[in-house]
């Protein structure tokens, strides 16, 4: 991965799919914080004139985490990124529960626990493919 508190440097094709599995729990985002779902939004969307996530990758993973506890997620259920036998990736390591806010308000119309866990893993994979695709 490419510096995790600054912007990747290429991988159109990690950036496309990142954006496409944020776009997918952005409104639930919002709906929990919505200055999260706009710095989520302003490093993920795909074809920007900054280029791919511009805060670093770390940057985005926090505001993610930020709001697990409201999206009726856990740390433990999303983990880190491991880098094959080498343990977790600078700044993709697992976060502790104790590091989750709650906001936001109990829609009924929320995802389910495990597909925002999916989409979350997904993105962060995405942001970690961007990375890659770089090196």
């Amino acid at each position: 991965l490419t510096d995790p508190n600054g912007p990747v440097k290429d991988g159109a094709k990690g950036q496309a799919e990142g954006w496409a599995f944020a776009a997918a729990v952005l409104p639930q985002i919002n709906r929990c914080d919505p200055t999260a779902a706009a710095e989520i939004r302003e490093n993920m969307e795909y074809n920007t004139t900054q280029g791919p996530v511009v805060d670093g990758y770390r940057s985005v993973k926090a505001q993610f985490e930020s709001v697990y506890t409201c999206l009726g997620i856990t740390c433990s259920d999303i983990g880190g990124l491991l880098n094959g036998n080498e343990g977790y990736f600078d700044g993709m390591e697992p976060c502790t529960d104790a590091s989750s806010s709650n906001g936001g308000d109990d829609d009924d119309d929320k995802l389910s626990s495990g597909q925002v866990a999916g989409i979350v893993i997904g993105v962060l994979c995405g942001v970690a493919l961007i990375g890659l695709a770089s090196f």
